[in-house]
């Protein structure tokens, strides 16, 4: 087995999903939906969650502690205040890419008109009711969002998983650390040592990874009614072309623009947790791979590469975006109503907003689609019809948005990565000349 570990874990990861896919289907196949569905779903998708629930595991200890190693290594404030603000200024133009192509490809391609829903059961509609309101009753306004960022008890935020939380406490603890100057470097150094140590596990654990998306696959290819998705292929095929163009138009224009770095290395530098992405649908269990990927295959410092990936994952929801957009649209022309300027100003606004509220877990961005309908004047039986007939499929849907978002986590990450290493050479240069 030693050429298997000697392979490339993005070749390992690759050959987990089509091995996965190939053995699902044959389940399937052979034993039909439902008992194939029983089986993977008792005896094959456990050990899948397991592999998510070991990196899941890491995501809070591994932001806090590179965060903090990060911004104690970057020396003084204002470098970390130049990273955000290209980070957000990066991010905020991915999402109105996102916004725009989502839009357009619905008005184009009208995915809702001609479309035909079968008759929901009553348990159906009982099981979705049940999801929207505890997601519902899970969520809060944007302002308290916002509020929340600023965690009252940051133990409590990293048990419960508040990743802005832990990353707000991380930002200022270390600050706070570079403020203590000298008194503040022993636990600096406590800090490192720890990062250092749980990136040696998350190496460990990523060796796991073909293993865990053999079995998620396994999962999907056998359980997903593709009688019901045949009526909504052209929502599937829209979704997956803007997604498409976004991560091979978009990601890289602004990955030769802004960061000046070579599309075909990057994409080869992510694609394993870009197949990570793809077949966990989850962008907050990829964190670890899609930093892992910046530091070891592209060269990003591992500050840059924590900070920005880890904000991304939580605020950068550009599959989100084009996801809300689409099933939006989708939603007004199937239920036969008006999409008018007004309504499609509305819906980039609230996609907009969407898409930074949708929880980087998988079917979060179908749940937040339930809101959206809601303030597009939908009752609440009708949002409860729409999201029971997306439910069945989404999966698939899920697995693109998440690629399309960890994809853009990446691009922003390294672009701003390699800004600030020109504006550092500059520097030198500059100093060298005077001296």
């Amino acid at each position: 087995m030693s050429w298997w570990f000697k392979a490339e874990l993005w070749k390992r990861v690759m050959i987990g999903l089509v091995a996965g896919l190939v053995v699902g289907l044959s389940i399937r196949l052979g034993m039909g939906l439902e008992s194939a569905s029983e089986f993977t779903t008792n005896w094959i998708k456990p050990w899948g969650d397991a592999f998510v629930r070991l990196i899941r595991m890491l995501i809070v200890p591994l932001i806090a502690a590179t965060l903090i190693a990060g911004i104690v290594s970057m020396g003084d404030a204002s470098t970390l205040r130049k990273v955000g603000v290209r980070a957000f200024g990066l991010y905020g133009l991915t999402t109105l890419g996102a916004i725009i192509l989502g839009l357009s490809a619905a008005l184009i391609f009208n995915p809702g008109i001609g479309v035909e829903f079968p008759e929901l059961t009553e348990s159906v509609a009982q099981d979705v009711e049940t999801r929207l309101d505890a997601a519902a009753s899970a969520s809060a306004s944007l302002t308290d969002r916002l509020l929340a960022i600023i965690p009252s008890n940051p133990i409590a935020a990293m048990v419960s998983g508040d990743i802005l939380g832990v990353i707000f406490f991380s930002i200022m603890f270390g600050i706070g650390i570079l403020f203590a100057g000298e008194q503040g470097k022993a636990i600096g150094k406590a800090i490192d040592s720890a990062s250092s140590s749980l990136i040696s596990l998350t190496d460990k654990i990523m060796d796991l990874a073909p293993f865990g998306v053999f079995a998620l696959m396994v999962w999907v290819a056998s359980t997903q009614d593709y009688e019901l998705m045949l009526s909504f292929v052209k929502l599937t095929l829209v979704l997956y072309g803007v997604c498409l163009i976004q991560i091979l138009i978009v990601y890289p224009t602004i990955l030769i623009v802004f960061g000046r770095e070579s599309p075909a290395r990057f994409f080869r530098g992510m694609s394993s947790a870009m197949a990570i992405a793809y077949s966990t649908a989850s962008s907050a269990a990829t964190l670890p791979a899609t930093i892992e990927s910046l530091v070891k295959n592209l060269g990003v410092k591992r500050s840059n590469a924590t900070g920005v990936a880890a904000i991304g994952s939580t605020i950068n929801m550009d599959g989100a975006a084009i996801y809300l957009s689409l099933v939006c649209i989708f939603a007004l022309q199937a239920s036969g109503q008006p999409v008018t300027m007004n309504t499609v100003m509305t819906i980039a606004v609230l996609a907009t907003l969407g898409s930074v509220g949708a929880a980087g877990i998988p079917n979060g961005g179908l749940f937040m689609s339930a809101a959206l309908l809601t303030a597009l004047g939908f009752s609440a039986e009708q949002v409860i019809f729409f999201v029971a007939i997306l439910f069945p499929f989404d999966r698939v849907l899920d697995m693109m948005r998440t690629l399309t978002n960890v994809t853009g986590d990446a691009t922003v990450a390294t672009c701003v990565d390699r800004s600030l290493t020109r504006q550092d050479s500059v520097h030198t240069q500059t100093n060298e000349g005077t001296a």
